[in-house]
């Protein structure tokens, strides 16, 4: 099969530019889904010659001949994503009262660093949240990935500690979805109310079975946090935000990315592991468990890669040498959480809601079962060795 090569490109533009115009078009018109555009670009990374990424969605049958008749020169491509941008400022400069999926937008209720969430209402007159990604990322390729994998995620736990996803598609080039609307307040806006030890262990519990049930459907979420537990207004506790979550394995992360939040990521996650385990996220249950019942977090650098160079290089002080009064057992409970070895750690997420749950009942823990020596390395904090 013929195809163009670099010096064939209109002046100024190099291959990777058009590809990115490629990308973009393809995915906006609906033309691939994201999974099937990283196929494709894989295919593409694999040849040991150059060929457009708009030749080879046409060879491997992704889009058909008129389309690729379509978008053949950048012109073009550049023509129709002036056009798609325009639809989609039209959107956003006044989405409330717009009907999405036929729901009624009504105002905005949260902003996130990837994603948009209004409050809506259903023809039925059910109150829903329907989340966008945002207007800045709708122009990065990698992104609709992202959201994809957020949507499959979500969707295929079924816990009660996790919001179901209602519906999912596109207002015209803009991907959204819609999920049951959760009044309530995150886990973070009860740090300065002081809860007791019970409560919050009670709390992390319940957030621990949900990320239990999430680990059983290959789901990794990555960026456990007490802003990412939601309290429900009647007392129901759901983890929240599964945006850069990994799904069976595939995840979107460039090779120089830290994808997370550093305070409360695992020694492995801030060392950059592409791909994690179950054990990553009880460690950041337990750092937030560890911020909850101590009024500080884990680890805090003036910068971001300072935190997490001291999340891979230190080991977070003993709680109870910061609050004399923290119950021994809660104690033990956190560090056995966030052990750096993630082979040391509490077994699964599930183990961890055991122990937290035998607490607030008063019952014995296993982590007081342990080998006292484990402890003594905490005791001595500082670098880990």
């Amino acid at each position: 099969m013929g195809g163009l090569v670099p010096s064939d490109l209109p002046p100024g533009l190099v291959p990777g530019d058009d590809d990115l115009l490629t990308r973009l078009v393809v995915l906006k018109r609906r033309w691939v889904s994201p999974s099937m555009l990283e196929a494709v670009v894989a295919e593409q990374a694999r040849r040991s010659a150059y060929w457009p990424l708009s030749q080879i969605l046409q060879e491997c049958g992704a889009i058909s001949s008129s389309q690729l008749a379509e978008i053949a020169h950048p012109q073009a491509k550049q023509t129709m994503l002036r056009a798609i941008t325009s639809e989609e400022d039209a959107f956003w400069d006044a989405p409330v009262a717009q009907s999405v999926g036929g729901v009624v937008l009504e105002e905005e209720i949260g902003r996130g660093g990837r994603g948009i969430v209004f409050r809506g209402r259903e023809g039925s007159g059910a109150w829903v949240a329907v989340k966008f990604l945002t207007p800045h990322h709708t122009h990065d390729a990698r992104e609709f990935t992202r959201f994809d994998l957020e949507i499959e995620a979500q969707r295929r736990i079924r816990h009660e500690g996790i919001i179901p996803v209602r519906d999912a598609g596109w207002h015209g080039t803009i991907p959204y979805f819609a999920m049951d609307l959760v009044q309530g307040r995150p886990l973070t806006a009860f740090l300065d109310e002081e809860p007791s030890y019970d409560w919050t262990a009670g709390v992390v519990a319940r957030s621990a079975r949900a990320l239990h049930a999430s680990h059983r459907c290959g789901v990794i979420h990555r960026d456990m946090k007490p802003d990412n537990i939601m309290i429900a207004d009647g007392g129901r506790v759901f983890v929240m935000d599964f945006g850069v979550a990994q799904v069976d394995g595939r995840t979107v992360q460039a090779s120089d990315e830290v994808v997370g939040t550093p305070a409360y990521m695992s020694p492995e996650q801030a060392r950059g592991k592409r791909l994690l385990t179950p054990a990553s996220d009880v460690y950041s249950l337990g750092a937030t468990l560890y911020e909850m019942i101590t009024g500080v977090q884990p680890a805090i650098g003036k910068t971001k890669e300072e935190t997490l160079r001291r999340v891979v290089r230190r080991r977070p002080r003993d709680p109870r040498r910061i609050w004399s009064q923290i119950p021994r057992e809660l104690g033990e409970i956190v560090m056995w959480a966030m052990e750096r070895s993630a082979e040391r750690r509490y077994g699964s997420a599930e183990a961890f809601a055991d122990d937290l749950e035998a607490f607030a009942a008063g019952r014995p823990i296993h982590a007081s079962r342990r080998p006292r020596h484990w402890l003594a390395r905490w005791r001595r904090g500082g670098r880990s060795s």
